[in-house]
């Protein structure tokens, strides 16, 4: 015999594997290969900035397993955002009930302005959680400059403490630092 329990796995949004944006690339993947790729967004809305206007797709999926208890729960999110039919940009996160790793905010001071390349950066930091092209409609980009950007995030939840971690690099054209920022936030609920 069979028993199911409310409430012990619930689902929202549609399924999409997080790590195929690997596979876009800014200035260069069109929507209809980013969408035949990821499958078609959850939500589809244009934006207009300082006089640019962006097209954004949204995609979400989200797992709670014994929500009722207390119990595990993450979630998927990936925004992409085009520019003239092109990718500009995107952030994509992973967040769930367990600690994130900290991000290496101490390491940044190693990265020199105009000699450090996307590959050291890569080296330190490990993949971004998000990159765009400047400008940029994603405001999570705003706090570094260059002509392309990444941005690495970690969250980590104790008690009724939220501890989030950003990272923001700004490159020029030939692909070296332009700008480094980092912060840390802290947060009683």
């Amino acid at each position: 015999m069979l028993i199911s329990l409310p409430g012990c796995v619930q689902t929202a949004g549609q399924i999409f594997e997080p790590g195929l944006v690997d596979r876009l690339v800014l200035g260069q993947t069109t929507t209809e290969v980013a969408f035949d790729l990821m499958g078609p967004p959850q939500s589809r809305r244009t934006v207009t900035k300082n006089g640019t206007t962006f097209t954004m797709a949204t995609y979400i999926y989200g797992e709670a397993k014994a929500p009722i208890m207390g119990g595990d729960y993450f979630m998927d999110l990936l925004v992409i955002e085009f520019f003239e039919d092109t990718l500009h940009g995107y952030i994509q996160l992973a967040l769930d009930n367990q600690a994130g790793q900290p991000l290496n905010i101490e390491g940044t001071k190693t990265l020199e302005r105009d000699v450090s390349t996307k590959q050291d950066v890569l080296n330190l930091l490990g993949r971004p959680n998000g990159k765009a092209l400047s400008p940029s409609n994603l405001d999570i980009f705003e706090d570094a400059y260059g002509d392309e950007i990444w941005v690495w995030l970690s969250s980590r939840e104790e008690g009724t403490t939220v501890e989030v971690q950003k990272i923001v690099v700004g490159f020029k054209y030939d692909g070296r630092v332009d700008s480094v920022s980092s912060s840390v936030n802290v947060t009683e609920y």
